[in-house]
């Protein structure tokens, strides 16, 4: 077969590392530029409101996990044989792997409950960081201080590194792989149930909407059936999951190449068509992480609706501006026309009260077309929305 032959150094061997800066490079500095937006947006007291949400605290760890990433990858191509440094190095990228790879599960764990199981978000929120942190830090600290990280001569990069493949691969799956796998398919399963509690959430209300009384449609329509709390967010839900599907998938394919790699680099010491192209694939996805979450980052819906507020409220600054200098003109003008028409009438003109000039368009009577019970649903719309917000800061 093809793929089986030994590979053949082409064009493309000798621009890897320009490939790799290529992706690299653009998505840290995407996520420096992310983290300073959020950091601004964050401080603003008129979008501060929108950010506030465990799920975009989240996101703001594992963003600062994929920055540390996107460095350490960077660096680590660029040795070229065993030193400190090279020794350093992937314990700091498997820290990175291990955090962001669980903050993204704690996010999709966080959905799951506060919907379904009414668990508070913010009460779970230290216990996803600091669970996380010290289970990447465990992970990377026992290999690095037992010595198996260093220069790998099989793919030529700093790594793992063992005498013997049976050891290597231990080290692989006890301190990355295995858990990042586990994080993974509890991501996927997460998104599912979510997905799934939507769907019959959704069914729940379209039958309660059918069984609606005549008489209490117009009510139950206003208050009660269209805009539930799920239901107003099910799209920014949906987006939520989606930072933990990616990671899903990134961390998948990662995963099950790197341990194709271990498994199959001494039983065919020949670097193969399909090595180098698994390593290219591999290194590829690895180099298009900071990229790609910081894309996702920069659509999250929450920080997109405070970029939208932060600019109403420019807007409205702006416009109050340009209306209290109209103001001011026309005052300018209206004292200057005063002051003319006194003059001409020898000081017996009064000035006319500006209350009569104004008309009352409503009547008593139009108080009292609100009927008492549309008074009393109005307190269960004002906690309805107090529920919203709180649902809001939960997910």
């Amino acid at each position: 077969m093809t793929l089986s032959r030994p590979h053949t150094p082409t064009v493309l061997d000798e621009q890897i590392g320009n490939l790799i800066d290529g992706l690299v490079l653009p998505g840290v500095c995407l996520i420096i530029v992310v983290l300073c937006a959020f950091a601004y947006t964050a401080w603003h007291p008129v979008s501060r409101p929108y950010l506030n949400r465990v799920s975009f605290r989240l996101l703001c760890f594992a963003l600062i996990g994929n920055l540390l990433f996107g460095i350490t990858w960077f660096v680590s191509i660029k040795f070229s044989g065993p030193s400190a440094g090279c020794s350093f190095v992937p314990c700091a990228i498997n820290f990175s792997i291990m955090f962001s790879g669980g903050i993204f599960f704690c996010m999709a764990l966080n959905l799951e409950l506060v919907l379904v199981h009414q668990i508070r978000g913010q009460t779970m929120e230290k216990y996803y960081v600091l669970g996380t942190f010290l289970l990447s830090a465990l992970c990377s600290i026992v290999p690095y201080a037992s010595g198996k990280f260093g220069w790998n001569e099989f793919n030529q990069s700093c790594w793992f590194s063992a005498a013997d493949e049976r050891t290597m691969i231990k080290w692989l799956v006890g301190t990355l792989s295995f858990w990042v796998l586990l994080m993974s398919t509890g991501e996927a399963l997460v998104f599912l149930a979510i997905v799934g509690y939507l769907i019959s959430h959704e069914i729940t209300i379209r039958r309660l909407r059918s069984r609606s009384t005549d008489t209490d449609n117009y009510y139950a329509e206003e208050y009660t059936s269209p805009k539930s709390r799920i239901a107003m967010y099910r799209n920014t839900i949906l987006r939520i999951g989606l930072y933990p599907l990616v990671s899903c998938l990134i961390n998948f394919s990662t995963c099950i190449i790197d341990l194709y790699e271990v498994a199959y680099q001494d039983k065919t010491p020949i670097l193969t068509e399909l090595d180098w192209r698994l390593d290219i694939a591999d290194l590829v996805i690895y180099s298009s992480r900071p990229l790609i979450y910081g894309v996702l980052a920069v659509t999250d819906p929450a920080f997109l609706r405070a970029l939208l507020e932060l600019r109403r409220s420019v807007e409205t600054h702006s416009v109050k501006q340009g209306v209290a200098v109209h103001f001011a003109t026309t005052t300018d003008v209206a004292s200057t026309n005063w002051n003319a028409t006194e003059h001409h009438l020898g000081g017996s003109a009064q000035p006319v009260a500006l209350e009569a000039m104004e008309t009352d368009q409503s009547s008593p009577a139009d108080n009292l077309k609100e009927p008492t019970r549309r008074g009393s649903m109005g307190g269960l719309h004002t906690r309805r929305g107090s529920a919203v917000v709180d649902l809001v800061s939960q997910i």
